[in-house]
């Protein structure tokens, strides 16, 4: 997270630019407007699963996870948090795999050839 940016002040500036009011973030995340406050005013922090969900609807993420991304997953439907790391290493593998498969099927052509009986 931001170091100059505590979780609180995220959370409250995300729903000031949607415009919500405490008890309407609540309402919308299920929760008591206390709580909200509580987020806010960093009393109490929301469970890991609460920051996403709050992260994710505020469109906050990059304040609180700069090291994450939410992209949609092969269906288009459903959201899914990741480590941009990972999808770079993810993607890394991916080309080295790709570059070894190629090298494997031009091995396995010129084995074929070799093997091959003369008519």
């Amino acid at each position: 997270m931001n170091g100059n940016l505590h979780i609180g002040e995220a959370i409250r500036r995300g729903r000031r630019e949607k415009k919500l009011s405490q008890k309407e973030l609540a309402k919308i995340l299920g929760v008591s407007p206390s709580l909200v406050s509580f987020w806010e005013n960093n009393a109490r922090g929301p469970s890991g699963q609460e920051l996403i969900r709050i992260a994710k609807y505020l469109d906050i993420v990059h304040l609180l996870f700069p090291d994450y991304e939410i992209r949609k997953k092969s269906d288009g439907k459903e959201e899914e948090f990741v480590i941009r790391e990972e999808i770079a290493q993810y993607r890394n593998e991916t080309l080295e795999l790709k570059k070894k498969v190629n090298e494997l099927d031009k091995k396995v052509d010129k084995l074929s050839i070799i093997s091959e009986p003369e008519s």
